[in-house]
């Protein structure tokens, strides 16, 4: 895929003129920046997006970029983003590399989790200075991080939390506890589990308790907490109202 370079095009400058985005110096910058494997935009001083490379046309699924040029780069970010994007945008603003990452949807409705860069690298476009933004789309890290942060605390079999999941939380009950919350805690085993682990193997003793975290799940109250120890042990928390003292 070529980049977006319409020899029409005009840069919004900030004092409301429109001047034309390339010549031919400006050009073969702008080619380097296009045969890079790293999504780059160019963006005026106002906000406004001057141009962006093949690579960033691909990520974002942009199929008309020329509907997308000139517009304010901030407006292109969710809402709860743009705190993030317009701190960093000021940032490059006066000199100072800036570095965030936050969800944004592409064009065609994926929802992309990107790290990108802002500094003031950006070269003269009609004599004004332009800021650039190097995206990278880190959707499958965050995912990866995620599943291993979930590996981490929770149990791989059932789905559970697991012993230092579980202590972690209790840790944060027992400093509520101290304010006057209460909570109570049952440990519990399986009867006859290593009976039937040695009459179905251990598939059929893995399908038990499965089956019996997936109840307790359904039966644990909003604040409660089931975790599985190891083996058929088990730990229940439960929190709130209704507990004796």
């Amino acid at each position: 895929m070529r980049h977006f370079v319409p020899p029409s095009s005009t840069f919004p400058i900030d004092d409301g003129e429109h001047r034309p985005l390339a010549d031919d110096d400006i050009s073969a910058k702008l080619g380097l920046f296009d045969m890079s494997a790293q999504g780059i935009f160019l963006i005026g001083l106002n906000g406004h997006l001057a141009w962006m490379n093949a690579e960033a046309i691909r990520l974002t699924e942009v199929r008309e970029p020329a509907s997308v040029i000139g517009k304010d780069w901030l407006t292109f970010w969710p809402l709860k983003e743009r705190a993030g994007v317009f701190a960093a945008l000021n940032s490059a603003r006066i000199g100072i590399p800036a570095k965030f990452a936050a969800s944004c949807p592409t064009a065609e409705r994926a929802e992309v989790f990107w790290e990108v860069i802002v500094s003031t690298d950006g070269p003269l476009i009609a004599g004004q200075p332009t800021l650039m933004a190097f995206i990278q789309d880190m959707t499958e890290r965050k995912t990866a991080l995620g599943k291993l942060e979930w590996t981490s605390t929770h149990d791989g079999l059932t789905g559970l939390a697991n012993r230092t999941l579980f202590y972690d939380l209790l840790d944060q009950k027992i400093e509520r506890a101290n304010t006057g919350a209460k909570f109570a805690l049952i440990a519990f085993d399986l009867d006859r589990f290593k009976q039937i682990n040695e009459r179905t193997g251990h598939s059929g003793g893995d399908s038990l308790l499965k089956t019996f975290a997936s109840r307790l799940i359904s039966l644990v109250p909003g604040e409660g907490l089931t975790a599985r120890f190891g083996g058929d042990e088990c730990v229940f928390r439960r929190s709130g109202p209704g507990i004796p003292t």
